[in-house]
């Protein structure tokens, strides 16, 4: 018919009644599911990033940082959000693919809590999909014995090194939240 021909701005009418009715499915309010949007005290986690907005500056800073350096510090006072920009942040954006090839890397997250070596380990091993890849930090890590603060960095390095791909993009990204507890802990 002659309704079905007529065309606007390029657009058949049925074209334009599909457009109506797509703008009316994505114009209807979210239904609220349930989940409260602050959790308080508690850290924002990866899961919680849909929440995690208006620090979009402080991220895109910190994806600056992680593409240019080896380490990099997040410091602040008590409370202030650290591990939560780390985890809703930073790691979120970076399994989201924000920098180049990121959403292949290695991501990873520990406390060092009162063993920091073992903890190390147990990363590693969940890295590796294997229990006894944690056995090599087990092992080499501690230089000392004797005293348990002195660690050989060779054995995190070559741990590393076996569990990335050959890909020469590849990279491990391990976030060490409390890293304050290596230093108040004997």
């Amino acid at each position: 018919s002659i309704a079905r021909a007529t065309v606007y701005q390029d657009l058949t009418a049925e074209q334009v009644a599909a457009l109506v009715a797509e703008l009316e499915r994505k114009g209807q309010p979210i239904v609220w599911d349930g989940r409260i949007p602050y959790p308080g005290l508690k850290t924002f986690e990866e899961s919680d990033a849909d929440f995690f907005f208006g620090r979009e500056e402080l991220v895109n800073g910190l994806l600056e940082r992680v593409q240019g350096a080896n380490f990099i510090v997040i410091a602040g006072p008590s409370g202030s959000g650290k591990s939560s920009v780390a985890r809703a942040g930073l790691l979120h954006a970076l399994r989201q693919g924000r920098l180049d090839g990121s959403d292949t890397w290695l991501l990873a997250s520990m406390q060092p809590k009162d063993d920091p070596m073992e903890e190390l380990a147990r990363v590693m091993a969940d890295l590796a999909g294997a229990p006894s890849a944690g056995d090599h930090i087990r092992e080499k890590g501690r230089s000392d014995p004797n005293d348990p603060l002195k660690y050989d960095p060779d054995a995190l390095y070559n741990q590393v090194g076996s569990v990335l791909a050959d890909d020469p993009r590849q990279r491990l990204v391990l976030l060490v939240d409390q890293f304050e507890e290596l230093f108040t802990k004997t």
